[in-house]
């Protein structure tokens, strides 16, 4: 009896400690991790000419100095990078690729009209045929781009680098996109927030002399002050494009202290034809008459008389800060 009494007693023990736990385990709440918020993304496209000084054995070949006005070097590699900058100016790099053009020589046969024999009757040539490879910061070969990866593509028949650069975060206030195949031969433009804020897709066809331009001018100036949207309307309206094309400029080699193709930075000293153009602005935005009567001071040397009949017609036009 007493062996029976005791065996009961470990049964309801371990009963008990089974009511215990079970209530405790239906205490207990699952813990998922979330999946990281995927943050808005929009996808680039631009193109940017390249030019050679010898004869490369194709039709398409612009041959010229390669310049930021004639385009990038045909026989360097080609780099890409976009950088997003803070208000408080801060950068970051989001997207890079790497372009190198290879080529191939090939036979083609053409009808030789002047021949009176059937067994002449075409032309063995030889002609060049380039296509190009894209690679990332490591060196491995990409065929698309993706988050973080430009690819930029060689287009024999335009001579010019098309890139593709996909999935680059619109978190920042704006956004510098560079071309170059060297420290100082290079091709810049701005884009804003309030361009890729409302767009998935964004082309921009060429990255032009002039974008680039208007690019330096906005790099110096946000060592003073930070640029938005307005500002960059403000400052295409006032230096246009006719204007850009009355002026002698001489692009300002890039005063980085020191540059990393993978990681490139764009810094430039004012010329006393960019130091006379910023100022002038500064004038407008603040009181059209001050602005007038310094542009009179400008000696012909920096602008000429067609750059300034034009400035004072866009004087005309430009509402200071204080009209708005």
């Amino acid at each position: 009896m007493s062996i029976q009494k005791s065996h009961k007693k470990q049964l309801i023990a371990i009963a008990g400690i089974t009511i215990v736990v079970s209530i405790i385990s239906c205490g207990k709440v699952t813990q998922t991790v979330a999946p990281p918020e995927k943050k808005p993304t929009f996808n680039l496209t631009f193109t940017v000419p390249v030019v050679t000084t010898q004869n490369i054995g194709s039709d398409d070949a612009k041959v010229a100095t390669p310049s930021i006005q004639n385009g990038l070097d045909f026989n360097l590699d080609f780099y890409t990078a976009v950088i997003g900058a803070s208000k408080q100016g801060g950068k970051t790099q989001l997207s890079w690729g790497k372009g190198i053009i290879t080529g191939r020589e090939v036979k083609v046969s053409t009808l030789n009209a002047k021949s009176l024999s059937p067994g002449q009757d075409s032309i063995i040539q030889s002609k060049w045929v380039y296509s190009s490879n894209a690679y990332d910061k490591r060196g491995i070969e990409i065929k698309q781009s993706d988050h973080t990866w430009a690819k930029p593509q060689f287009q024999q028949s335009q001579m010019q680098w098309k890139v593709t650069a996909q999935k680059i975060e619109k978190g920042y206030h704006r956004f510098l996109v560079s071309a170059y195949s060297s420290p100082s031969l290079y091709r810049l433009n701005w884009i804003d927030y309030h361009t890729v804020s409302s767009n998935a897709s964004l082309n921009m066809d060429e990255i032009s002399e002039y974008d680039t331009f208007i690019a330096i001018l906005e790099i110096i100036k946000m060592e003073d002050e930070a640029i938005d949207h307005r500002t960059h309307q403000q400052l295409v309206a006032f230096i246009d494009f006719k204007l850009y094309q009355t002026l002698d400029i001489i692009f300002p080699l890039n005063s980085a202290p020191s540059f990393d193709f993978k990681k490139p930075s764009f810094q430039f000293n004012k010329t006393p034809l960019i130091a006379t153009l910023l100022t002038l602005f500064e004038f407008a935005r603040v009181d059209s008459k001050s602005a007038k009567t310094y542009l009179k001071s400008i000696k012909k040397e920096v602008l000429s008389k067609q750059a300034k009949a034009i400035l004072i017609k866009n004087l005309e036009q430009f509402k200071p800060i204080s009209e708005n």
